[in-house]
């Protein structure tokens, strides 16, 4: 088998590929032209570290306030929403419900017999005419003080309720994820939450296990990593996300809304088909492998980003993004074309997924190609070495990107091309082969610091932008 594929790439290389030049994509979507409100904006007084809930603690009412203002603007009070409210108060203990109504209406009645347990503790807080009340069941681990937000690490101190056994804590973010090592004196525990190399927001998660009631009582909190903290608090109005036909495409919208000036993200099918796949995957809770369910979908996308999370409403999807640094980040990255966008809802909300890929405009190969060639002329000039630009050479690569833009392994290529040039001028020659999204910050030093060389060819190729490479640049150099 490899002797026909070999046989076949050396006559591409004799005579070259043809190849339909790059064209526009056709697998993007109508825009949805719904004319969308703008997010909520509700100013928060933020404290700059966690604590523990105390009885009758006020920043519960504070956050109640917030919330009311936010509802009163057109908001809907999620418990995802409370939850990023309560954290800005500086307050891990997750909420057990949430309750909105208007002022003067019986909300306690609403919370039940819940209302009435001794470990209940019950905030509340208006806006105009509009109520916002929050249930949370007094901590059974309590954490603090401990800052929101620092450059190097954070040192915890956590104290577990005298019926909790076997703590448990982890520490994840976009890079990485771990279980932290627990030591237990007395029900107190010191934990040491370092910053990765990049900024990140760090989510710790401690949980315990409560062996009288068969409970797993848990807090979950970001630790802001070489960030800025969120001073404000965003929210999605609620008519935003009613009356859709497409989701996907109101989803994209709304994203497109907070682009910050960029160019609106193109839908692309086969990403949104990506990222459909990968949150059904983990709404089976399947761990799916990203690259895998790229490859599934037909695509090698060369520089992409990926949201994933589960939320408790299609709003809190926004929120989430609206109120993270990191997923602002990857949504307002200049450099992303298209986007890809899966929700699949279970029993417990939604499963979201966001693929950001860029796929790169249409380039002039053949100027390309002269003009990185000519970069390393006078990158060997200015080192007083004299080489060529040889234009057999020059056609070998050539090919040879050409065979690679539409998909052929690199083995087989790299064989053929020696025995072309040992067939053209008796020499063993050397590649170099890179791809990528742009030609901009190509580094011409590092594409030549392993080869010695007195002449040069440079082949570039692009990969159709409909076909799996979604326009991926090759660059091949042969030196000999």
């Amino acid at each position: 088998m490899r002797l026909a594929v070999a046989g076949f790439v050396l006559a591409a290389c004799h005579v070259p590929l043809t190849m339909a030049p790059p064209a526009q994509s056709t697998l993007t979507f109508p825009v949805d032209n719904t004319v969308l409100a703008p997010a909520i904006v509700v100013p928060v007084s933020a404290e700059t570290e966690y604590v523990a809930l105390d009885p009758h603690d006020v920043r519960l009412d504070q956050a109640c306030n917030d919330l009311a203002y936010l509802v009163a603007h057109g908001g809907a009070a999620t418990t995802d929403i409370a939850t990023a409210v309560l954290r800005m108060h500086g307050i891990v203990d997750p909420p057990n419900k949430v309750l909105a109504g208007t002022v003067g209406e019986a909300l306690d009645a609403k919370f039940g017999e819940d209302f009435y347990r001794p470990n209940a503790m019950v905030g509340k807080g208006t806006f105009e005419q509009t109520a916002v009340e929050i249930l949370i069941f007094m901590p059974r681990i309590r954490i603090g003080p401990v800052p929101r937000a620092t450059t190097t690490s954070v040192e915890l101190s956590v104290v577990l309720d005298d019926a909790l056994r076997e703590p448990r804590v982890a520490i994840s973010d976009a890079y990485e994820a771990h279980t932290q090592p627990v030591a237990l004196a007395e029900q107190v525990m010191h934990i040491t939450v370092p910053c990765g190399d990049l900024p990140s927001e760090r989510f710790v998660t401690i949980e315990a296990t409560d062996p009288h009631h068969d409970t797993k009582p848990l807090v979950i909190f970001p630790i802001y990593c070489k960030l800025t903290p969120p001073a404000t608090l965003a929210a999605e109005p609620a008519k935003n996300l009613t009356g859709y036909t497409d989701l996907d495409g109101r989803l994209t919208s709304i994203l497109n809304r907070e682009r910050a000036g960029l160019a609106p993200l193109r839908r692309d099918a086969r990403v949104e088909q990506v990222a459909l796949a990968y949150a059904t995957a983990r709404s089976a809770n399947h761990d799916a492998d990203r690259e895998t369910v790229m490859r599934d979908a037909g695509l090698m996308a060369p520089a992409m980003s990926w949201s994933t999370f589960h939320v408790d409403s299609l709003e809190g999807a926004i929120d989430r993004v609206l109120n993270s640094s990191e997923e602002l980040a990857k949504l307002r990255n200049a450099e992303r074309t298209d986007i890809g966008v899966g929700a699949k809802r279970d029993a417990d909300g939604w499963w979201i997924s966001i693929v950001y890929v860029t796929i790169p405009p249409i380039i002039d190969a053949p100027a390309e190609a002269k003009r990185i060639a000519n970069a390393i002329q006078m990158l060997e000039q200015s080192r007083s070495i004299q080489i060529k630009i040889n234009p057999k050479a020059s056609d070998v690569a050539m090919h040879y990107a050409n065979a690679l833009a539409v998909g052929w392994n690199t083995d087989d290529l790299h064989d053929n091309a020696v025995i072309e040039m040992q067939m053209y001028n008796g020499k063993d020659p050397e590649f170099a082969t890179d791809n990528r999204v742009e030609l901009a910050n190509l580094d011409i030093v590092k594409l030549v610091s392993k080869h010695k060389f007195k002449a040069i060819g440079v082949g570039v190729a692009q990969s159709a932008r409909t076909g799996p490479r979604v326009g991926t640049i090759w660059i091949v150099v042969v030196f000999y």
